[in-house]
């Protein structure tokens, strides 16, 4: 069976592949402490495992990345962030063992100090079992 942490590893490959993305990054379960600076995080957000008829076992999940950028500095950079990221997962792209169904942006928010830009990737695996 597929595990979440290749299926991670798959997708931040992609993902430290946008050539827009920040420099720092925090990943899920590291220590990060923000220097004033953007920076990215993400987050794994399982949402089922299931057998299917065909002998496979489906996941799914979200792959949550999230821009962070200092509060008053704009939006226009965080933006074209976001959407170097949305390019990156296409709907229907394969990334090694998962398949992208869609990615969205969510709701922009101030937390702090920091304006946060969440861009939510809906993904599925398949593994025989």
């Amino acid at each position: 069976m597929s595990d979440w942490f290749t299926i991670r590893q798959n997708l931040r490959a992609t993902l430290v592949g946008v050539s827009s993305l920040p420099a720092n990054r925090a990943w899920e379960n590291r220590r990060y402490q923000p220097n004033n600076a953007s920076y990215v995080e993400e987050a794994m957000i399982p949402i089922s495992e299931a057998p299917r008829s065909t002998g496979q076992i489906e996941q799914r999940g979200i792959y949550q990345v999230t821009v962070v950028v200092p509060i008053n500095t704009g939006t226009k950079t965080a933006e074209d962030i976001i959407d170097d990221i949305l390019a990156a997962f296409p709907p229907a792209s394969s990334h090694s063992n998962v398949r992208v169904d869609r990615s969205e942006r969510g709701p922009t928010f101030i937390d702090g100090h920091w304006y946060r830009l969440p861009v939510s990737v809906h993904w599925r695996a398949y593994e025989s079992y």
